[in-house]
């Protein structure tokens, strides 16, 4: 019976030691679940303008366990930058990703940005938030630049930047044989680039007619219309 008993515990004793649980010798174990921690908040790019997000990176350490690990999130100035309330990290993982968006500012301001993972928080990653650039308007092209009076021409106007709101540009015309319809072209927000139509009336000679296009900038561009 002895033999049997013996057998018995150095099977329990293997079988633990696969699970890959520490063995500490013949008859004994420990386990080595530590829970993990938070170690860090970095933020990508820890600069932007205002209306534009930074990408952020949580990390712990060890691994999660099964389940995964929620890290709380929060910021220091949410009404200027504001994470997601929280953030999973997936088991077997030691770090997850989440976007930080921001609003407008007047001046530059500086949001912290912190994590919490069993009551204790992560040191602050900083972001500092500009105030937008203005966009203006970079450039104006025609398609086709000269066209016979009573056809449609092609503009395009492109901006120094991506607005962060839709933006307005104004568009004149100097001459009543060009007409621009509704007096402006509207650039999406995120976007640079738009186009808008011309339409022309019949002209008993030729004539070339300014195009003024503004939008904290003016600039202008010719179109020639022929009988």
């Amino acid at each position: 019976m002895r033999h049997v008993r013996w057998f018995l515990s150095v099977t329990v004793i293997a079988v633990l030691c696969a699970g890959q649980v520490a063995c500490t010798g013949a008859g004994t174990f420990a386990t080595s679940l530590t829970p993990p921690s938070i170690t860090g908040v970095t933020l990508n790019p820890n600069f932007v303008e205002a209306g534009l997000s930074a990408l952020g990176t949580v990390t712990i350490s060890p691994a999660a366990p099964a389940g995964g690990v929620m890290i709380l999130l929060s910021s220091d100035n949410p009404v200027t930058a504001f994470p997601p309330a929280t953030v999973t990290i997936l088991a077997g993982a030691t770090s997850a990703t989440f976007t930080v968006n921001t609003t407008s500012v007047n001046s530059q301001t500086v949001v912290n940005i912190t994590g919490m993972l069993n009551g204790t928080f992560s040191a602050p990653a900083r972001l500092t938030v500009d105030p937008a650039t203005a966009a203006q308007v970079q450039s104006v092209s025609l398609n086709p630049t000269t066209v016979r009076g009573g056809l449609g021409v092609t503009g395009t106007v492109t901006l120094t930047q991506a607005p962060t709101n839709p933006a307005a540009v104004r568009l004149t015309s100097g001459n009543s044989a060009v007409t621009v319809p509704g007096g402006s072209v509207e650039v999406q927000a995120g976007q640079t680039v738009a186009t808008f139509p011309i339409t022309t009336a019949a002209v008993a000679s030729q004539v070339v007619v300014t195009i003024t296009v503004t939008l904290n900038n003016t600039m202008i561009v010719m179109l020639t219309v022929t009988p």
